[in-house]
């Protein structure tokens, strides 16, 4: 028996964290565990970063598990030649220097991933930027790619005896 081709289609889509069907992401945006991921190769400050992730409705990319990060770098590295690391992500210390909270909720990260030696706490440096996985404190004034982040509400159809109107 063989397999159509659109069914190894969509269980590759599936494994890979792309699009399943399940949320809905918007176009160019990747799908992974409840959140739509924007990869964006515009070498920018933090502040400028963040910016422009609000002006698309989204943060920059909050990285709250170990899975997550390796998503991140499995899907740079995969795209290296037209998305670039270092990336800046979402989190600071610029309200109390060395208190590491994400800046679009104030709320203190549980997970990190710092490089050897850091934070090294530099004057000023307070913004993150992640390299090959690693996490490195920078001045924020400082020029990255980065990687906007929204999360999805999933799909769902109307319940038995609902209608639609219109």
């Amino acid at each position: 028996m063989s397999t159509p081709k659109n069914w190894i289609m969509v269980l590759f889509l599936f494994n890979e964290g792309f699009p399943s069907g399940l949320a809905s992401c918007p176009d160019d945006w990747i799908h992974f565990q409840g959140s739509c991921y924007y990869f964006v190769n515009n070498f920018t400050t933090w502040h400028g970063s963040s910016s422009y992730c609000q002006s698309q409705n989204s943060e920059l990319v909050a990285v709250e598990t170990e899975v997550e990060n390796d998503f991140l770098h499995r899907f740079i590295q995969r795209f290296r030649c037209s998305f670039n690391v270092p990336f800046w992500i979402d989190a600071t210390d610029m309200i109390s220097d060395g208190v590491w909270v994400w800046a679009s909720s104030l709320t203190p990260l549980t997970y990190f991933n710092w490089g050897k030696n850091e934070p090294n706490g530099d004057i000023n440096e307070d913004c993150i930027s992640v390299d090959s996985g690693m996490w490195n404190d920078l001045r924020c004034d400082d020029r990255r790619y980065f990687v906007c982040e929204k999360k999805t509400l999933p799909i769902s159809c109307p319940s038995e005896g609902s209608s639609i109107i219109g």
